[in-house]
């Protein structure tokens, strides 16, 4: 690491210009990097590039859910199941809107069945894909 106390005040300010350009442009390359790299895994249907000392894959955000496809659940389950996840919008100090604790509601479709899958898998608005590139552990 360089000594910057032995920078004036302009040359200081100068390099501070020249190191944030560059590391403007370096988060454009990478970018641009993982961007073709993602688009030549979907080309091959793969989601995963095999390397002994590198993971790199594609992984994906958490997902949301449409909250007006999600009310149908009110009609295909009693309210005491519905009470367990959903709460209602309410006014605070401010206005709440609808809420569902998914962590919950995702495991009604394999308790309660078909009709309740097909409403939380409509639902279900994925999150988006990224790529992940790692050197892996021990390398």
């Amino acid at each position: 690491m360089e000594d910057l106390t032995r920078h004036n005040d302009e040359d200081l300010a100068s390099l501070i210009v020249v190191l944030e350009e560059g590391v403007g442009e370096i988060q454009r390359q990478v970018h641009n990097a993982k961007q073709e790299m993602m688009r030549r895994l979907r080309d091959r249907g793969a989601t995963e590039f095999p390397h002994p000392d590198i993971t790199c894959k594609i992984a994906q955000a958490s997902p949301t859910y449409d909250l007006s496809r999600l009310a149908f659940l009110k009609e295909l389950l009693p309210p005491e199941i519905i009470e367990e996840t959903f709460t209602a919008a309410h006014e605070e100090i401010i206005q709440v809107p609808d809420k569902w604790d998914m962590r919950k509601t995702k495991g009604w479709g394999k308790r309660y069945g078909d009709d309740v899958q097909d409403v939380l898998d409509s639902a279900r608005i994925p999150g988006r894909e990224y790529l992940v590139c790692k050197r892996k552990e021990n390398t």
